[in-house]
C-alpha cells in the first residue's frame, strides 16, 4: 500500500489487462526479442509456429504473462483502495484476491514475542511477558471496539495487522527515547547527589576544625585575660611608686 508513485499502478494495470506495457520496448529491442525467441517458439509450437514478427511478439508476451506474477498488498484504511479500484479496474478483475482477516490472539502474542522478546529492556522476564500479553490484548480490544463503533455509528475504523506492527515498532522507538532521557536525568541527579554528599562531608570536617579552633580560641582568650590582668596590676604598682 506504500506505493511511491501512482504511475506504477498505471503500468501494472496495463500489464494485467494486455500483458505488456506500451512504450516499454523500442522497435530495435522488439526485433532483438523476436529474433532471440524464434528458435524457442519453433521448437515448442511445431505446426502452429508462424514466422511473423507479430506472432512471435505475442508468443513472447504470453510467455511473460505465464511466468511473471505480482503481489499487491492493499489496506482498507482510507480512500486509496477504493480510488485505485475505480482508476485501475484490472486490480480487481485481473487478480486473485486473498482477504486477510484479523489475526487471532495467539498470533498477536507470537508477533509481540518476536518483536519485543529480543528487545533489551530494563526489566525482568516476567514483567516483559505481561507487557507482550497486554499488547496483544490491547489490539484485540481495539478490534472489538471498532466493531461496536460501526454498529452504533455506521462508521468503520480499521485496525490492520500492519497497524499492530507499527504499534510495536512505535513502542520500541518511544521506549528508547524515554529511556535515554531518563538515563540523562539519572546521571544529572546522581551527580547532584554526589556533590551534595561531598558538600555535607566538607561541612562536617569544617565543623570539626571549627570546634578545634574554638577550643584554641578559648585557651588563647584565657591566656590573654591573665596577661591583661598582670599588666593592669603591674601598671598600678608602678603608678603608686
Amino acid at each position: 500500500n506504500e506505493i511511491k508513485s501512482e504511475s506504477f499502478l498505471e503500468y501494472i494495470n496495463s500489464f494485467l489487462s494486455s500483458g505488456e506495457i506500451p512504450g516499454l520496448y523500442t522497435t530495435d529491442e522488439k526485433d532483438a526479442v523476436v529474433n532471440d525467441i524464434r528458435m524457442i517458439a519453433k521448437k515448442e509450437c511445431g505446426k502452429d509456429f508462424q514466422d511473423t514478427g507479430d506472432w512471435l511478439w505475442r508468443y513472447f508476451v504470453n510467455k511473460v504473462r505465464a511466468r511473471l506474477h505480482f503481489v499487491l498488498c492493499m489496506s482498507p484504511v482510507g480512500d486509496r483502495f477504493r480510488s485505485r479500484a475505480r482508476k485501475f479496474p484490472t486490480l480487481i478483475s485481473g487478480c486473485t484476491i486473498n482477504w486477510f482477516f484479523p489475526w487471532p490472539e495467539a498470533a498477536l502474542l507470537d508477533v509481540a514475542k518476536q518483536r519485543i522478546g529480543s528487545f533489551e529492556m530494563e526489566t525482568d522476564n516476567q514483567t516483559k511477558g505481561h507487557l507482550m500479553e497486554f499488547m496483544a490484548e490491547l489490539h484485540k480490544l481495539m478490534l472489538e471496539m471498532s466493531e461496536e463503533y460501526f454498529t452504533r455509528f455506521r462508521r468503520s475504523v480499521f485496525s490492520t495487522p500492519k497497524s499492530y506492527l507499527s504499534f510495536l515498532e512505535s513502542y520500541i522507538v518511544v521506549y528508547k527515547e524515554k529511556f535515554s532521557q531518563i538515563n540523562v536525568l539519572a546521571v544529572n541527579i546522581g551527580g547532584g547527589l554526589k556533590k551534595l554528599h561531598q558538600a555535607g562531608e566538607d561541612v562536617r570536617l569544617m565543623k570539626v576544625n571549627l570546634a578545634d579552633k574554638e577550643v584554641n580560641l578559648q585557651q588563647a582568650t584565657k591566656e590573654t585575660d591573665t596577661l591583661l590582668l598582670e599588666i593592669t596590676e603591674a601598671t598600678g604598682v608602678a603608678e603608686k611608686k
